[in-house]
């Protein structure tokens, strides 16, 4: 499942060749044997042109071999950053708008609001903050000196953001919120595909926990090797 699809576009592949690795490389929506089937009725971002890509015996010349299995891991390396935090925007647009549901309803309810756990400032101030690290984050990927951590961080604190959001915004909107045509319950099953669409979030948690996991291991090395030396 690939979105965004549209004529003319290009599909970026990663296939595993057996005993080499993984290779990358461009189709282009003209190939013979490339095709597009719709996916099941998602409930929620149907905008988002989610099909299926299908590939049979669809022949690759060299010229459009993105990287070859030697060359596989840093390309991916230098390219993630900049599609993680490309993902980043749907859920800051999300966040924005369930601060605009939030403030709508605080302009008749706020006596009642004031006393639900996350509030509008709080939620204006984390994604401010967010924002500003996303702005920073891909200044750097622009210049290909972006660390691939502190992006995942972000992404998952995006996420979350997201989900307190939307969660809240529902809650502040009481039973209008959930309406089918009031834009709380969208916002809140929107905020659910962030969470979910690849990285995942559990995905992101996964892969930032080994890292950090694997910089420990590494640092506590290097202090034994210091400590033996010592002696």
């Amino acid at each position: 499942w690939v979105s965004n699809v549209g004529d003319g576009h290009l599909a970026v592949v990663a296939a595993s060749i057996e005993g080499e690795g993984y290779i990358m490389f461009a189709v282009p929506s003209t190939a013979k044997g490339f095709d597009t089937r719709g996916c099941l009725q998602f409930s929620g971002l149907e905008g988002t042109q989610t099909l299926n890509l299908r590939f049979h015996n669809v022949q690759v010349p060299n010229n459009d071999v993105l990287a070859h299995p030697n060359q596989f891991t840093e390309y991916i390396r230098r390219i993630k950053p900049g599609f993680v935090l490309g993902q980043a925007g749907m859920g800051l647009g999300i966040t924005e708008g369930c601060l605009d549901v939030m403030r709508e309803s605080n302009t008749s309810t706020a006596h009642v609001n004031m006393f639900l756990d996350d509030q509008e400032p709080d939620i204006a101030a984390q994604l401010a903050l967010l924002k500003a690290q996303a702005a920073t984050l891909a200044r750097q990927a622009q210049e290909g000196v972006t660390p691939i951590l502190p992006v995942l961080k972000l992404r998952a604190a995006v996420s979350e953001l997201t989900l307190k959001a939307a969660n809240s915004a529902v809650l502040h909107a009481g039973a209008k919120g959930y309406l089918a045509l009031h834009p709380a319950q969208r916002r809140l099953r929107e905020a659910v595909f962030v969470a979910i669409v690849t990285p995942a979030l559990k995905h992101l948690r996964k892969e930032i926990h080994d890292i950090e996991q694997a910089a420990s291991a590494a640092a506590n090395g290097t202090q034994s090797d210091v400590a033996l030396a010592t002696h």
